[in-house]
C-alpha cells in the first residue's frame, strides 16, 4: 500500500488525502518538509505508527501555550497559574517522574480553576483560549492520546492568536513539530 493509500485508508478527512496528492507528496518524508498544518502533521505521527518518546508532544504542546500565555498574562497580571501549569508539564517531559506528572495534574487542575474564574468574569475569547491552551498542554502529560491532546493545545493557541495571525501561527507550529518530531 503506498503512503497516499495508506493516508485515504486511515483518514476520514478527505483534505488532507487531496492536499499530498495536489503537492506531490508521495512518502511521508516529502509529506513532512512541506506540511504547514501541525494538526495534519501529528496526525501523520499518530496514525502511520511514527515512534515518538512521551515528552515530545508535551514539548510542543508547551512551546504553543507559551507563545500566547502574554495574552492571558496581560488580561490577569498576577495570576501564575497558567504558567505554573507550563512549567509542571515540562518538568514531566524533562524527568518522565511520576511525581512531575501528578505535579502537572494538579497544576492543570488549578490552571482550569483560573479558567473558570475567568469565565465567569466574561473575559475576552482570546484570553480564555490562550489560558485553555495552557491547561490542555498540562494534560498532554496524562492524555491517553498525547498527540491528540497536543493538537487541542496547538489549536486553542491558534485561535487565541486571532484569524488575521492563524496562518503565521500554523506555519510556527509546523516549524516546531518538525522541531520536536
Amino acid at each position: 500500500m503506498s503512503f497516499l493509500e495508506l493516508v485515504e485508508a486511515r483518514n476520514p478527512d478527505a483534505a488532507l488525502s487531496e492536499w499530498l496528492l495536489d503537492h506531490g507528496c508521495d512518502h511521508i518524508s516529502t509529506a513532512w518538509q512541506v506540511l504547514e498544518r501541525p494538526d495534519w502533521m501529528l496526525w501523520l505521527i499518530e496514525n502511520l505508527g511514527v515512534a515518538y518518546e512521551r515528552d515530545q508532544p508535551v514539548n510542543f504542546a508547551a512551546d504553543c501555550a507559551e507563545r500566547v500565555l502574554p495574552i492571558w498574562s496581560g488580561r490577569f497580571p498576577g495570576d501564575d497559574r497558567l504558567r505554573q501549569a507550563i512549567e509542571a508539564a515540562r518538568g514531566f517531559a524533562d524527568t518522565g517522574r511520576i511525581t512531575a506528572r501528578i505535579d502537572a495534574g494538579l497544576a492543570a487542575r488549578a490552571a482550569a480553576e483560573a479558567l473558570v474564574t475567568a469565565a465567569r468574569q466574561g473575559v475576552e475569547d482570546a484570553v480564555f483560549q490562550a489560558g485553555s491552551a495552557a491547561v490542555v498542554a498540562a494534560e498532554v502529560v496524562g492524555s491517553p492520546r498525547p498527540l491528540a491532546t497536543a493538537r487541542d493545545s496547538a489549536a486553542l493557541a491558534a485561535s487565541a492568536r486571532g484569524d488575521g495571525s492563524r496562518g503565521e501561527e500554523q506555519k510556527w507550529q509546523a516549524d516546531r513539530v518538525r522541531q520536536w518530531f
